[in-house]
């Protein structure tokens, strides 16, 4: 999904435009040094992760965490701060030539139906109008192979991304070409065993591969 035109909120529908307001009333977002804010964005990573399926569910240590925020070299990390004032979501942004790229966004679920999300993206889409005015363009990367999330289709309909589609070229490492080959013709089998986490990421491999196959219907 990509953001390749201006952010205008007054395009939008009435409906959609009331769910960003409403975000933005309720969430002061603003762009915030990481470091400053490590055991809050914790706090809300592990909120985020809690609501995730257990097979797909990281478990991180505090203490990792905190040290890898303490060194996040982003290009931007935004905040977004309830009438509290702490911090209930955040985003971190790389930029990568004449692209912006979204790595990351958690927000505190108790805090999305507030719209904490879209007062986050707003925020992120206002500050880079001029960005996108000169031909730059923001990515939220490719859709997840392992699970499946509405998060891309949120942008599409609340905020104008769109997809941009490309074609998926593989090339394995020749020693294993064999049991992908041997493997691929089992992948439905091996689907019915997928709450085992190596056969989950064999079967993501094989999805690709079957994307690969397919070509333009893999799309």
């Amino acid at each position: 999904m990509i953001k390749d035109t201006p952010f205008d909120i007054n395009t939008f529908k009435t409906k959609r435009r009331y769910e960003i307001n409403k975000g933005n009333k309720n969430f002061h977002v603003k762009e915030i040094n990481p470091s400053e804010w490590a055991d809050n964005i914790y706090e809300v990573a592990t909120a985020a992760y809690a609501t995730y399926p257990e097979s797909f569910r990281p478990d991180i240590s505090h203490d990792q965490f905190v040290s890898d925020v303490m060194n996040w070299n982003f290009y931007k990390v935004y905040g977004a701060y309830s009438a509290e004032e702490s911090i209930c979501g955040y985003a971190c942004l790389k930029k990568v030539g004449s692209y912006i790229v979204f790595c990351v966004m958690k927000a505190d679920p108790k805090e999305e139906r507030l719209g904490v999300n879209a007062a986050i993206i707003c925020k992120i889409l206002e500050d880079h109008n001029e960005f996108l005015m000169a031909g730059g363009y923001i990515c939220d990367g490719a859709r997840s192979i392992q699970h499946e999330t509405a998060f891309q289709e949120y942008l599409e309909k609340y905020f104008g991304f769109r997809k941009a589609y490309c074609h998926l070229n593989i090339i394995y490492n020749p020693k294993y070409s064999n049991i992908i080959r041997i493997a691929y013709k089992f992948r439905k089998l091996l689907k019915k065993l997928d709450v085992v986490p190596v056969i989950r990421m064999a079967n993501a491999l094989l999805k690709m591969e079957e994307i690969n196959r397919n070509g333009e219907k893999g799309r």
